[in-house]
């Protein structure tokens, strides 16, 4: 059949939509492949609504031959799809085929055929319509109308990226210097203003808009002053910025200030008013000086220094002209010179400078030197040496001349003050410099990102000075070494130098670098090393971590064999270098792992001095390279410094240092003074800096039309960069602060407590002459509000700072650099406005503190929430619990520091308080900010031995004693207006000495004066929140005393029916605050009810039955029995409530019993067992049960054995799980205690069968009565 899509078919038929449309549905209705015929249909309607063709329009040829050439028109479709989403997506015009960028009839159709017959057109076009998809809606608006980035080669994506980016960056230069070039509109001529605008992108424009600022702003002081004519042309005379307006308005300025002053506003010419200051009175301000004032000068000379060998000398500047401006004959020249004074500067002194020029440029016209030369400046008070740059007028020709002949410039120099004594009479000083070139050599940086191995030797900064001891000593491989220096000091540079170099070592091998901080813990960091030293040598690494920080001993073994191994006519390797970079991150990680600052230190020394590094036995020396930060030393302790004598360490740059760089700037170099290179050199706190700062005095000299540069330039290049950070360039910023940085990583801003200490001591040096720290401390606590300020946790800071090389011995700042950005951040409206920098305000209210370890157990008993985490330690022989809470954002610190200030406050007031108010909270024993973390708050306390209420276990009884004690706590915290907010049965713990209850866990208590500020009221456990609190209100007192009434709701056992008690908790539990009784009501009704119900009579009818029961004990077995009646009512009456505990309990007296009887009845067997304490579970577990007594003999099982290992659940409450599983497991039956606990009816039968060989033994009764009389709850009456 005919073909629907054939070329000439089209054409007979008019070659229209409609056309293709027919022949298709006539060869459907005649069910030639209908199927396929119908999605042809389908496909083509698509297309052809997608090309917007009406039916009478025209199919393009090209189209009908790429229908035709497909078994179907999927693809076609599918490309149709992708230009709908291309359109939609608004890709400028450029990023389309150059075919299609000229519109032309039916061009969506020619569009549509172009992306089928290239697909890697079209692939690469939605790449840009998916990267486009996902940005947001202003990058997607500036993508419209963007330019196509001129010389731009590579994909459509890239080019696309490169144009955004740069429309971005236009679009921000012109959000920050449009408005204000707005602002200058009346200021500026028309021509300017469009000028400037066109221009605005770059740096040119940006210092013209600065200059007419200047300029506006000196010009508005002055209007004041003048006629109304003279203000109009000084307007006018501005409007162009030309380049004399400095020279105008300091005409005007001087004029202002002088004798002559009132004529001003009488002269209507700006020319008369500029001619002012030439009057001879004018040029320097007549005084009489004090003949004691008075200071000679020494000598003019040249500035520039180098040296030779050990000899600094001066020399004369190369000159380049600087081609003329604005119409003017003249270009200009610029000379350095310097004047020494024989004396410091006793006060500021005013000098003019007139200039002759002698020699060759003597005919210059004296206008031209008025014009240009003449010049007033200031000495500073102190100085002996001054600076400065003196300008020539010079003619083009002349310079050629000059420059062709090698004939020097020479020029005198006359000096006029009354506070100068001027040695060189009216003849002046004659300098003259030789180098004269008419076109200046261009500038290139000396950084680059990658910087070969020679020329690191040739001009070394900071660390890379080390470079040929560090590679000595590797060479030799007898030395482990490290090398500390600040954070972008030259430590990576000099690394790829000695990896490069290492590569032609023939029996030492240093392994590629590891970075430290590139890695989450330390274990990965070691399986890193482990990784590239396996694959080095094909052998495998046994990856153990002792304590979980470092490899065992033996870890490198295969791999030292195999180095050691001579083969393939190579040297036997004597060593191997591991070399991890920013390995300050590795202690840190090892800290915090282990808990113990130094282990790691300790750990790595025993390694290099008994196994690692030892070579010999037919295995290669393993030697440590550590390079990382300066308090690098500090965290590896001095144990590991001692045994690592190679030590590269660079902390500041020096003068000498620099002259290397500066030759290679260019052709003859970047000259300079020593003085300006020591400025540059105290400037630069890293090699960052260092590279702006030379690239700011690089632009100034290639501006000025110079080859060197003073000390007062670098000043200005630093100026310039702090202008530019006020401007909102903060990427200098993120580099002088790093020495403030506590994160390992550098480009993750983690301020320390140093920052705002550092922050506040800047600002304290700019003002005022008081004490620095005292005024540091009062700024400190302006910003920390609420946050208590500990005055020792800022002298430690400070201390650190002094360490760090921040601060000299004497408080000021020894970094200027950074004391002028700490001032500038200081003087903000919010100086710590990012949620960090508070953060680290908000620690400096807790000292550090070292953690106790955490022993890992098989079951501690450890308590887990989001925001914190209590686990059991032992510190100084005593169990201790130790909180630590996460400090992950500014409202966690404050929360911390809340919380820390309530634990004060009710620890220092309830020592005042009743005994039972002491025992009902918890002893805080230690508090702060823990030493190895500073985002982790550690609190160490008293472990309670005990365990919380349960539900539904308490007698009348045990309720009215925990509420009468649980109250006196609330009403001590009523007094110091704190509310505790989570009182639930979890958070009362029952004491195993005395069986009283205490109140713990106080995370969520604030004081009532902070909530009443606002914040979140609904907080703890649901089930014991009040209802007023659920709508919103504070919590209050009753609040609390709502959340105690429910507790001892739900812990009331089912037999206690007191009708008054349960009368009084439903009271306490009121839905409506005021129906509920008072603190005062409630203590007064439990010390009533207490006495009501008769406790010691209640006991000694329990003491009868317990006598009772156990009659047939005599002697010492009635003394265990009455020293167990206290755990006997507890059980009975529910403060004992979980049936392990209980029996824990039980098995601690039977064991008691057993030892007693063991020690009466054979007091040899504990001769038998080497001295040991002959308990159950030696017995139970003893192997060789012929040899006991026939008496003894039974108790060798495991139900003994259980029992004896049972009785020691009471007494390590922090192991209670633990051993409990212990003892499940002396059973046989270790999978009985799951995540909720054990079959308390196995311990049941194995203390039943233990109460029962203790009767046989002793020949007693009664002992399993008391057993079950111990374990049934008290009646409702007793």
């Amino acid at each position: 059949m005919n073909l629907p899509f054939s070329v000439a078919l089209q054409e007979e038929r008019n070659a229209s939509a409609k056309s293709l449309l027919v022949t298709l549905q006539r060869l459907v209705e005649s069910d030639l492949e209908p199927e396929v015929l119908r999605a042809r249909e389908a496909n083509v309607a698509r297309i052809i609504r997608v090309l917007d063709l009406k039916v009478s329009d025209a199919i393009p040829g090209d189209l009908v031959e790429a229908f035709n050439s497909r078994s179907d028109l999927n693809e076609i479709t599918s490309v149709a799809q992708t230009l709908e989403r291309i359109e939609r997506a608004g890709l400028p015009s450029w990023v389309w085929p150059r075919s299609l960028q000229t519109p032309t009839h039916n061009s969506r159709a020619r569009v549509l055929i172009a992306l089928v017959s290239e697909p890697d057109v079209c692939s690469e076009m939605l790449q840009c319509v998916a990267w486009l998809e996902t940005r947001d809606e202003e990058i997607r608006r500036h993508v419209r109308g963007v330019p196509e980035p001129k010389d731009a080669t590579g994909p459509w994506l890239e080019r696309l990226q490169a144009a955004v980016e740069m429309r971005l960056r236009t679009a921000e230069v012109e959000a920050r210097w449009l408005p204000r070039l707005e602002a200058l509109r009346n200021r500026l001529s028309e021509e300017v203003l469009k000028e400037l605008r066109a221009n605005i992108g770059m740096s040119q424009a940006w210092v013209r808009i600065e200059l007419a600022e200047a300029h506006s702003q000196r010009a508005d002081a002055l209007k004041s002053r003048l006629h109304a004519k003279a203000a109009e042309d000084l307007m006018s005379a501005l409007a162009t910025i030309p380049v004399e307006a400095e020279v105008i308005l300091s005409d005007i300025e001087r004029a202002v200030r002088s004798p002559l002053a009132d004529l001003i506003p009488d002269l209507a010419s700006l020319e008369k008013v500029r001619k002012l200051h030439s009057y001879p009175s004018l040029s320097i301000e007549e005084k009489t000086p004090s003949p004691a004032l008075r200071v000679k000068v020494r000598d003019l000379r040249h500035p520039l220094s180098r040296k030779v060998g050990l000899t600094a000398t001066t020399y004369a500047a190369d000159l380049v002209w600087q081609p003329p401006v604005l119409g003017e004959p003249y270009g200009r020249v610029s000379l350095p010179v310097r004047v020494v004074l024989e004396s410091p500067a006793p006060a500021q002194l005013e000098v003019g400078l007139q200039v002759e020029l002698t020699g060759d440029l003597r005919d210059t016209p004296t206008a031209w030197l008025e014009a240009v030369s003449r010049q007033e400046f200031r000495i500073p008070q102190g100085a002996e040496t001054h600076d400065l740059e003196v300008v020539i007028p010079i003619l083009r020709s002349r310079v050629e001349q000059l420059s062709s002949a090698r004939r020097s410039v020479s020029v005198k120099l006359h000096m006029s003050s009354p506070d100068l004594i001027w040695p060189f009479g009216h003849d002046g000083k004659e300098l003259n410099w030789q180098e004269l070139q008419l076109n200046q050599v261009p500038f290139e940086s000396p950084f680059h990102d990658n910087i070969p191995v020679e020329v690191m030797e040739s001009r070394p900064l900071g660390v890379e000075g080390c470079f040929q001891d560090l590679q000595r000593e590797v060479q030799g491989g007898n030395r482990s070494f490290y090398i500390c220096g600040p954070r972008r000091y030259g430590k990576t540079t000099l690394l790829k130098g000695l990896l490069e170099r290492a590569q032609t070592f023939q029996d030492v091998v240093v392994l590629p670098l590891v970075v430290a901080t590139e890695y989450p813990d330390i274990a990965s960091i070691w399986k890193a090393v482990a990784e590239q030293i396996s694959v080095r040598f094909n052998r495998p690494v046994k990856m153990e971590l002792e304590d979980g920080i470092l490899p065992t001993a033996e870890a490198f073994h295969q791999v030292r064999e195999e180095a050691a191994r001579k083969g393939e006519g190579k040297l036997p390797i004597r060593a191997i270098y591991i070399v991890i970079d920013e390995a300050q991150a590795l202690f840190s990680l090892a800290a915090v792992r282990s808990g113990h600052s130094y282990l790691l230190g300790e750990r790595l020394k025993a390694r290099l001095e008994h196994s690692w590094g030892i070579a010999g036995e037919g295995r290669a020396a393993i030697k440590l390279g550590l390079v990382g930060q300066l308090h690098m030393r500090k965290l590896m302790g001095a144990n590991l410094l001692a045994s690592i004598p190679a030590a590269f360490e660079a902390s500041s740059l020096k003068e000498e240092d620099l002259l290397p760089l500066l030759r290679s700037f260019a052709a003859g170099g970047l000259q300079s003074s020593s003085e300006a290179r020591a400025r540059l050199a105290a400037l630069a706190g890293n090699l960052f800096i260092l590279n702006r700062l030379l690239q700011a005095v690089q632009s100034i000299c290639f501006g000025e039309k110079r080859t060197w540069f003073v000390e007062q330039d670098v000043d200005r290049a630093a100026e310039q960069i702090v202008r530019n950070y006020q401007e909102g360039a903060a990427d200098v910023w993120t580099y002088v602060r790093d020495v403030l940085n506590e994160s390992d990583n550098l480009n993750d801003w983690r301020p320390s407590e140093t920052y705002p200490v550092a922050l506040a001591w800047a600002k304290a040096l700019s003002t005022g002459d008081e004490s620095v720290r005292d005024r540091a401390l009062s700024t400190l606590r302006q910003w920390a509000g609420d946050i208590e300020i500990s005055p020792d946790r800022v002298d430690e800071c400070v201390q650190i700072l002094r360490d760090a090389q921040v601060l000299r011995e004497d408080g000021t700042v020894q970094l200027p650099m950074l004391e002028r950005f700490l001032q500038l951040r200081a003087a903000r409206p919010q100086p710590l406005s990012e949620p960090r920098e508070r953060e680290a305000l908000s620690r400096l209210g807790l000292p550090r503190i070292e953690r106790p370890s955490e022993v890992p157990t098989e079951a501690a008993k450890i308590f887990e929430g989001s925001q914190a985490r209590v686990y059991p330690a032992t510190e100084g022989g005593r169990e201790v619990a130790v909180r630590c809470v996460k400090l992950d954002n500014e409202k966690a610190h404050q929360r911390f520091q809340s919380e820390v200030r309530l634990l004060q406050r009710i620890s220092s007031l309830s020592q005042q308080e009743n005994h039972q108010v002491l025992r009902a909270l918890p002893h805080m024993m230690r508090v702060g900010i823990d030493a190895q973390d500073s985002h982790l708050g550690v609190v160490v306390y008293e472990w309670i031995r005990g365990e919380s209420l349960m539900p539904g276990s308490l007698s009348e009884l045990a309720a009215l004693k925990t509420g009468s004690c649980l109250v006196a706590v609330l009403r001590t915290l009523e007094k110091l207006q704190v509310v505790h907010r989570d009182i639930k049965p979890e958070n009362v713990l029952v004491r195993v000495d005395d069986r009283k209850p205490v109140l713990i866990d106080f995370g969520l208590a604030r004081a009532v004066a902070e909530l009443q500020r606002g914040g979140p009221t609904f907080v703890g456990s649901p089930d014991f929140v009040p209802p007023e609190v659920v709508a919103g209100q504070n919590w209050t007192s009753r609040a609390d005393l709502y959340s105690l009434g429910k507790t001892l709701k739900v812990c009331l056992a089912p037999s206690a029916t007191a009708s008054r008690l349960r009368e009084f908790v439903e009271g306490m539990t009121a839905q409506r605050p005021e129906t509920r009784p008072s603190l005062e009501q409630a203590a007064q009704f439990f010390l009533a009810e207490e006495g009501r119900a008769q406790e010691d009579a209640r006991r000694s009818v329990m003491l009868r039955e317990v006598q009772s029961l156990g009659a047939s004990l005599l002697g010492k077995y009635q003394r265990l029995l009455e020293r167990a009646q206290g755990d006997i009512w507890a059980c009975r009456h529910g403060l004992i409530g979980r049936a392990e505990s209980k029996l824990a309990c039980i098995a601690e007296f039977l064991e008691n019993i057993f030892e007693a009887y063991v020690s009466e009845q054979h007091p040899l067997l504990r001769n038998q067992f080497s001295g040991e304490t002959v308990t159950l579970n030696v017995v139970g577990k003893y192997p060789h049960r012929a040899q006991l007594p026939d008496a003894v003999r039974p108790f060798v099982c495991v139900q003994a054995q259980a029992v004896g290992v049972l009785r020691n659940a009471s007494a390590h409450g922090a192991r209670f799980d633990e051993i409990l599983r212990n003892a499940y497991r002396c059973l046989n039956r270790p999978s009985s205690f799951g995540m909720r606990g054990g079959d308390p009816a196995l311990l049941r039968m194995a203390v039943e069968h233990v109460v029962g060989l203790l009767e046989r033994a002793l020949g007693v009764r009664g002992l399993q009565e008391l057993l079950r009389f111990w374990l049934a709850p008290a009646p409702a009456s007793a």
